[in-house]
């Protein structure tokens, strides 16, 4: 992947958003259409999807008091990627500015990820702001939301992004390494439920690719790494490892997307 598509979720402020900060995505590796939660919250994109700074679309906000759109049992935003994109993605953690670009998909037209995002705001202490309407300039509108959750010097924040229709299309977990209960987090971010989920062997995953992603990050002197993929039904999950200030040092990255296909 070309510098250009080093993870600008973090790098990139939403001035256009007023509302939304920093998102916190990885600092250094995608493309995706996904956003990220960080010092504040905000919409960016994730690894692998592109450096374009989001703006507003329409009135800011989705209709309603907590603002959830009606998901429809037919819409999807965006081309489908290349699937050799995703089939050529390493199978060792790399520099993130290696990976494949590529943009995430509705993961399957009707599901909003509601309860699992519910689950993941209550378990742990996150409060999730409404959804704004972001608008990725060569890109789909989409409905983004993020929270933050600060203790002491870490943090811990989630972010998801839907269609226009309301359909999900990618979820970020991101966590300060340091954090007490770091891994427990994670664990509950891979537990998605989405069709085709195989929670068991995202948990699996997670704990063997983990120690790779420490080795070739820390060999790295803080460029940040991605993981090799997670497949399981129409999702794809990749961890990165950044340096990030505003996490008050290292930080994960848990981002699951859409991949367009099963």
């Amino acid at each position: 992947m070309s510098a250009a598509h080093t993870l600008k979720r973090t790098v990139a402020a939403v001035a256009a958003v007023a509302s939304l900060v920093v998102l916190t995505g990885c600092s250094a590796s995608h493309s995706k259409d996904a956003d990220k939660p960080g010092v504040g919250s905000g919409a960016q994109l994730g690894p692998g999807e592109g450096e374009e700074s989001p703006s507003p679309a329409g009135a800011g906000t989705s209709p309603g008091s907590g603002a959830t759109p009606s998901p429809s049992s037919t819409g999807s935003s965006g081309a489908v990627p290349d699937p050799q994109s995703l089939a050529s993605w390493p199978a060792e953690p790399v520099d993130a500015t290696k990976v494949p670009d590529f943009r995430s998909q509705v993961i399957k037209p009707g599901y909003t990820g509601e309860s699992y995002l519910d689950h993941l705001a209550v378990t742990w202490g996150i409060t999730l702001e409404a959804r704004q309407k972001i608008d990725f300039p060569g890109r789909p509108t989409v409905w983004h939301t993020s929270g933050v959750k600060q203790s002491g010097e870490t943090k811990t924040a989630i972010a998801a992004v839907w269609s226009l229709d309301g359909d999900l299309m990618s979820v970020s977990c991101l966590v300060t390494a340091a954090a007490p209960r770091r891994a427990d987090f994670l664990h509950d971010c891979a537990s998605m439920s989405h069709p085709g989920a195989a929670p068991a062997a995202a948990k699996a995953w997670l704990d063997e690719v983990e120690p790779r992603v420490d080795a070739t990050f820390a060999s790295g002197k803080g460029t940040a790494v991605d993981s090799p993929l997670h497949r399981a039904g129409p999702v794809a999950t990749v961890l990165q490892k950044s340096r990030d200030a505003s996490y008050g040092g290292d930080r994960y990255e848990l981002y699951a997307f859409g991949t367009g296909s099963n």
